[in-house]
C-alpha cells in the first residue's frame, strides 16, 4: 500500500502561505489538492463558500467539532478554523494510482494537532514546511496592506502582528523551512522537498 502524504504549510499570517498553496494547486494540480477548511470568519472579497473555505456560523462549526468531524480546529484571530477529515480524504481519493497530496494551511498549534491525530496511522506521513517572510519589517508591511484591503481594524492588524511574532518562534518545530523572497522560487523549493520524501 502506498503511504499517503499530508503536507502542512505553516508560518505567520502574511508570509505567503495562501499564495504558495494556490500556486502548488494551480501549476502542479496532478500532485497536490486543496483541502477546504471550515471557518467562522466572514468571507473576504472574491472568496467563495465551498471553494476557498466552508463558511459556517459558530453554532454550525461547534456541531461539527462535537461530531468529531475535524482533524484539528482552533481559535485564530478571534475566528474558529477547522480541517474536516472528509476534505483530506477527498484529496487522497482523487489521485488514482498516485495519491494526491493534500495541502493544509495551518498554524503551529494546528500542525501539532494534525501530527498527533495521524501519529498512530502508519499509512499517513505528515510533512511540515514553515514559510518564513524575508524579514519582520516586510511581514509587517504585508499585514498592513492586507488589513487595508479587507477593511480590518488597526487593532486586528496589531493582533495579527503579535501572533506572527509568536508563530515565528515556533519555526524550528517544522520538518523544513523556506524563506519566501519570491513566490516562484518558494514553490520550486517546496517541490524539491516533496520529491525527496
Amino acid at each position: 500500500m502506498q503511504r499517503k502524504i499530508l503536507l502542512v504549510i505553516g508560518g505567520p499570517s502574511g508570509a505567503g502561505k495562501t499564495k504558495v498553496i494556490e500556486w502548488l494547486s494551480k501549476f502542479f494540480g496532478s500532485m497536490f489538492g486543496d483541502v477546504v477548511t471550515a471557518t467562522t470568519r466572514r468571507a473576504r472579497i472574491g472568496e467563495r463558500n465551498g471553494f476557498h473555505y466552508q463558511f459556517l456560523v459558530p453554532s454550525q462549526f461547534m456541531a461539527q467539532v462535537n461530531g468529531g468531524l475535524f482533524i484539528e480546529h482552533a481559535l485564530v484571530h478571534r475566528n474558529q478554523y477547522g480541517i474536516p477529515l472528509k476534505s483530506v480524504e477527498r484529496v487522497w481519493n482523487t489521485g488514482g494510482k498516485v495519491k494526491k497530496t493534500p495541502l493544509l494551511n495551518i498554524d503551529s498549534a494546528g500542525r501539532e494537532s494534525v501530527v498527533k491525530y495521524f501519529a498512530s496511522n502508519q499509512g499517513v506521513r505528515v510533512v511540515s514546511i514553515f514559510i518564513r517572510p524575508p524579514s519582520l519589517r516586510i511581514l509587517g508591511e504585508r499585514l498592513q496592506l492586507r488589513c487595508q484591503a479587507d477593511g480590518t481594524s488597526k487593532e486586528t492588524m496589531l493582533l495579527r502582528l503579535g501572533n506572527a511574532e509568536a508563530e515565528m518562534k515556533r519555526c524550528n518545530e517544522y520538518d523544513h523551512q523556506v524563506i519566501n523572497h519570491d513566490l516562484g522560487t518558494t514553490v520550486l523549493d517546496i517541490l524539491e522537498i516533496v520529491q525527496n520524501i
